[in-house]
C-alpha cells in the first residue's frame, strides 16, 4: 500500500488509534497513519507520534507481544487482588481481595500456575522516591557497623517498596487470570473474574502466555492471545464491561511465520 512500503511486517508494528486510524511503525523509526477511509498512508502528526512513541516494534513477522503478570495487583485506591496457595505446599492457588486491611476470598475455584494479568495501557510507570541522603550519610557516619554492613550489601541502603501494577480489567470491575488448563499440561487459559463476587464471566483456552493487555478508549479490556490450536499470538480478545468476551483473529501465518495470504 502506498506510504507503508517501509513499515514492519509483524503484528507488533501496527496499532489502532481512535483518532488517527491505523498507526504503523517503520524500520526507519518513523510512524505512519492510515485513516480508515483512505488508500494511502502519511507520516504521523506530532500528537499521534508522541502518543504512540515506544508502543510499536517493526521486527519479526509474528512477534510475541509480551504481556505482564504478577501475583498481586491493584484494583482500586486501597484494594489489591492477590494469588494465594490453597494450602501450605499446595500446587494450586486461589484468589483473594485485600481492602483496607480486610481480606475476602474471591470465588472458590483453585488454579494451577495462576497469575494476574497486568494492564499495560501505559508503557511505563513512574513514581517519586523521597530519600533523605544527608540523613542516610549522617547515620552511617555515626554507626560504623551499619556502614560496614552497607559495604557488604549495598542493596540495603534504601528500603524500596515498588507500587503494585493495576490488574487488567479492574476499570470495569473484573480481573484477568492466566493459568494452566491442567497440571503439567502445555496449554493455558485466560479466565475473567467478577471482582464483586468472584464469579467467572468467561474463560478462553490459549496455546501460550497471554500477550499485552490494555484498556481501550471505550472502557473495554483488550488482550492479545494465541489460539488454543495455534502457534502465534494472532487473536484479539475484547472483554466488555459485563465480562463477556469477543474473540477476533487479526492475523494468520504460515509455518514459516510469514503472513498467510491464501
Amino acid at each position: 500500500m502506498p506510504g507503508l512500503e517501509g513499515a514492519g511486517t509483524g503484528t507488533a508494528a501496527y496499532g489502532l488509534d481512535p483518532e488517527a486510524g491505523v498507526v504503523a511503525f517503520g524500520f526507519d523509526g518513523g510512524l505512519r497513519t492510515l485513516a480508515l477511509d483512505a488508500l494511502e498512508a502519511a507520516p504521523a502528526d506530532p500528537a499521534t507520534a508522541e502518543a504512540w512513541a515506544g508502543r510499536l516494534a517493526a521486527e519479526g513477522a509474528a512477534p510475541q507481544l509480551g504481556g505482564m503478570t504478577t501475583t498481586e495487583a491493584s484494583i482500586g485506591e486501597d484494594a489489591t487482588i492477590r494469588v494465594e496457595p490453597t494450602a501450605d505446599g499446595a500446587v494450586t492457588s486461589g484468589l483473594a481481595v485485600v481492602e483496607g486491611g480486610d481480606r475476602r476470598a474471591l470465588g472458590t475455584r483453585a488454579y494451577t500456575g495462576a497469575a494476574i494479568v497486568l494492564d499495560q495501557t501505559a508503557t511505563t510507570t513512574t513514581w517519586d522516591l523521597d530519600v533523605d541522603v544527608d540523613g542516610l550519610i549522617d547515620g552511617l557516619l555515626n554507626d560504623p557497623d551499619a556502614a560496614e554492613e552497607l559495604m557488604d550489601d549495598p542493596t540495603g541502603a534504601v528500603d524500596l517498596t515498588v507500587p503494585a501494577g493495576t490488574a487488567a480489567g479492574a476499570a470495569s470491575g473484573h480481573a484477568l487470570i492466566e493459568h494452566q488448563r491442567a497440571p503439567g499440561g502445555d496449554g493455558y487459559a485466560l479466565t475473567v473474574l467478577d471482582l464483586a463476587d468472584g464469579g467467572v464471566t468467561a474463560s478462553i483456552d490459549t496455546a501460550d502466555h497471554v500477550g499485552r493487555s490494555m484498556t481501550a478508549p471505550g472502557g473495554q479490556t483488550i488482550a492479545i492471545v494465541a489460539p488454543a490450536d495455534g502457534l502465534y499470538q494472532s487473536d484479539l480478545l475484547i472483554i466488555a464491561a459485563d465480562g463477556s468476551v469477543d474473540r477476533a483473529a487479526f492475523g494468520a501465518f504460515d509455518l514459516l511465520g510469514e503472513p498467510d495470504t491464501d
